[in-house]
């Protein structure tokens, strides 16, 4: 018998993004969406070529058996967001030979396919989440301020509870109640409790939602190092006195007759270094960088100092005076920090975990330490040189999506399309199909 024309493939497009994990009378739409493409796997005739695309964030393609298949997707669990522009990839793959099905929950921004089969899955519902938090961290200070913002995606007022847990002393929850559409940030001031993981939460919020009720954080911990300092200049008492002072701030303590490798964190005045330091945390004043380096024949005067970098914005350095410095190379690596009239006058050696500042004068050259800023420049330089260490990283996949987290269609909902006919193979290529299968189950009965 001859066969029948249809397509010999097809490719499954599988929403994957956060808000399918919407849960309503104690089943997901993912759980849905599960049953639906186990059951098709069951059902497509064994011959057409099946493949599927988890889509969120990016587009992960499955290949592999029936059952394989549905290993993976049993495991598999939504997350991130709907960036995967579902109408497009159905509109370019779909074809003569090759059928495609969408299963979406048509929530928020997606665009349905307007091609090839379709299946809605899931409802809208009222959900309240956290779309945003900033980490204030005053590292190596213990000083640690949290904001976060809440936004109700729903049509009713709303009322939770924001929970901080770990990483810092105990806080007091925070209640807040929310029109519907408003989002509202939410303040907390605390202290570094050893570091850690610090998690905030949204509690009793009742949605149907919970991926969005939960932000990670991980706060660095109190560094302690081992302070050295040395000093060839005028100003050494100075120097021992702000390594003191930032040793009693960060939990360290300063030590003498320890290898400049074997620092944690190294204070150094006058002398020279025979090449431009990579690899050690360090804060210099007055130190040459390179050799054959001679001071500058002036006085030097500031001109302006960088009011974008972390160690010098909001400082106030219009009175730094500098009496005597170091010229330092044209090809020093660095960013400058504050300018003279004849080059710069501090200096960054950036670095992802280690990076070190340098400033062209001694202490005893200058009135820096005399001025305001002077403490915060230090402190900001010593968490500068801990690099990504000193940093809050925002642990994986805390979703602070406003756009996922509003669990509402925009316009009508979209009608179910059924999979089509699929290619039906002649009788011609059916039978020696079926003869090599009886005999592969023959000669397996003799092995």
């Amino acid at each position: 018998l001859p066969g029948k024309p249809g397509p010999t493939s097809l490719v499954v497009l599988v929403d994957a993004s956060a808000s399918m994990a919407t849960e309503a009378d104690d089943s997901s739409a993912w759980d849905e969406l599960r049953r639906l493409v186990s059951a098709a796997l069951v059902e497509v005739p064994e011959h057409v070529d099946v493949r599927i695309g988890l889509c969120a964030d990016s587009v992960r393609v499955l290949r592999g058996s029936r059952s394989e298949l549905r290993e993976i997707l049993a495991e598999w669990e939504p997350a991130g967001r709907g960036r995967v522009d579902l109408r497009a990839m159905a509109a370019e793959l779909v074809g003569p030979e090759t059928a495609v099905w969408t299963l979406t929950d048509g929530l928020g921004p997606t665009a349905v396919p307007e091609v090839g089969a379709l299946t809605i899955v899931g409802a809208t519902a009222d959900n309240l989440g956290i779309t945003a938090v900033t980490i204030d961290d005053e590292w190596p200070l213990p000083g640690v301020r949290v904001s976060v913002r809440v936004g109700n995606f729903g049509e009713n007022q709303k009322r939770t509870e924001v929970l901080l847990e770990g990483g810092i002393g105990p806080v007091p929850a925070q209640a807040t109640t929310l029109a519907p559409g408003e989002e509202r940030q939410v303040e907390f001031s605390g202290a570094r409790d050893g570091g850690g993981r610090l998690a905030i939460r949204l509690v009793d919020t009742l949605d149907p939602l919970s991926v969005d009720d939960l932000v990670t954080v991980e706060l660095p911990a109190p560094p302690r190092p081992e302070i050295v300092v040395r000093g060839e200049g005028s100003s050494s008492p100075a120097l021992l006195a702000v390594a003191h002072a930032l040793a009693a701030e960060c939990g360290g303590r300063v030590v003498q007759d320890v290898e400049t490798a074997e620092a944690g964190f190294l204070l150094l005045e006058g002398g020279a270094v025979a090449e431009v330091p990579h690899g050690v945390r360090m804060l210099s004043f007055g130190t040459a960088l390179g050799a054959g380096l001679v001071p500058s024949p002036t006085a030097p005067r500031v001109v302006e100092w960088d009011r974008q970098q972390p160690i010098t914005s909001g400082l106030d350095l219009s009175e730094l005076r500098v009496d005597a410095a170091v010229a330092w190379p044209v090809d020093h690596g660095g960013v400058s920090l504050i300018e003279g009239v004849d080059g710069p006058l501090a200096l960054l050696i950036p670095g992802e975990e280690f990076a070190s500042v340098h400033l062209a004068f001694e202490l005893g050259n200058s009135n820096f330490f005399k001025l305001a800023a002077f403490p915060q420049f230090v402190r900001r330089s010593f968490a500068r040189a801990y690099g990504r260490k000193a940093v809050p990283v925002l642990v994986e996949g805390a979703l602070l999506d406003p756009v996922e987290s509003r669990l509402s269609r925009e316009g009508a909902l979209a009608a179910d399309r059924p999979l089509p006919q699929f290619a039906v193979l002649s009788t011609a290529l059916a039978v020696p199909l079926l003869v090599l299968a009886l005999l592969f189950l023959a000669i397996r009965a003799y092995v």
